[in-house]
């Protein structure tokens, strides 16, 4: 399998979803959280895909949610699983998104309480449209795909074509009602890039974001990764990247104060006196 992903119920019990031999499972825990089941296909509409595909999972609304991407049918799909219910009792998949490389295989989730009136699960993913033959640039890459109250997703565009963003995650400040995509561009590793939007009226700039992550001897760095839970002032933001030719890990952590984080950092060296950031409040080391 290329990918697992794993969360918790409001029963305790855990959940991990991956694909493997062209379909998605899901496996879940037993008595207790050492223990666990017979991994199963997710018995729903869609869940035959391709090798390259992927699936992820979100606890929401006593429900667990799985996303996956179908590449057979252009699409990304989206089934839940009521908290309490038969393990192997899923209500029917739903389309999230579908169209002509509309779909590709990266995915993250997160979720608001059950009622919030900005939607129930967020999910940032990436198209496929690049690959088509001359790509227009003006084609949206990286998609903010949004489950509202009334059960149907909308999407938001994040980033083009053009702009080469790729990887992108999705983060929520619950209390001050922001929302925070970062992405990788160019694509295979550069500057991990974010933009903040009011999570009550989602709308990004057409602009290219800004830099979060970035460095002067790291010039390859990827694979933007956070916490799974929601932010607020005590937790502040933190992501996590890796450089795939320098072998390092780096990282950018700001505080939440309803304020955008300064602009970006830039690492001349290894220690934190090499650390020059815009606006001197990151803390942004490599190691």
């Amino acid at each position: 399998m290329k990918t697992i992903v794993l969360d918790k119920d409001t029963t305790g019990k855990l959940w991990v979803t991956y694909t493997k031999n062209d379909h998605v499972y899901v496996n879940r825990s037993l008595s207790d959280q050492q223990t666990w089941g017979t991994p199963f296909v997710l018995p729903v509409t869609g869940s035959a895909v391709s090798s390259d595909d992927i699936s992820a999972l979100v606890a929401f609304d006593s429900q667990i949610g799985v996303m996956w991407r179908n590449q057979l049918d252009d699409a990304m799909y989206f089934a839940t699983h009521a908290d309490g219910e038969d393990d192997e009792v899923w209500q029917e998949s739903r389309t999230a998104i579908q169209g002509l490389e509309r779909a590709d295989d990266h995915i993250n989730l997160k979720a608001l309480p059950a009622g919030d009136p900005s939607g129930r699960v967020f999910a940032a993913v990436k198209t496929s449209l690049d690959d088509l033959p001359n790509p227009d640039p003006s084609d949206p890459q990286i998609l903010l795909l949004v489950l509202g109250q009334d059960g149907e997703w909308t999407g938001h565009v994040f980033g083009k074509v053009g702009d080469h963003h790729s990887r992108p995650i999705v983060m929520l400040d619950e209390e001050h009602r922001e929302l925070y995509m970062f992405a990788t561009a160019p694509t295979g590793g550069g500057t991990i890039y974010y933009k903040r939007t009011d999570l009550d009226s989602i709308s990004f700039s057409s602009a290219m974001s800004t830099p979060f992550i970035q460095s002067a001897t790291d010039t390859h760095i990827d694979d933007a990764t956070s916490t799974k839970q929601n932010l607020k002032s005590a937790t502040r933001l933190a992501v996590l990247a890796s450089d795939s030719e320098s072998k390092y890990y780096l990282h950018n952590a700001v505080g939440l104060d309803g304020r955008v984080p300064p602009s970006s950092c830039t690492i001349s060296g290894t220690s934190a006196d090499d650390v020059i950031c815009a606006g001197g409040a990151n803390d942004t080391v490599k190691g």
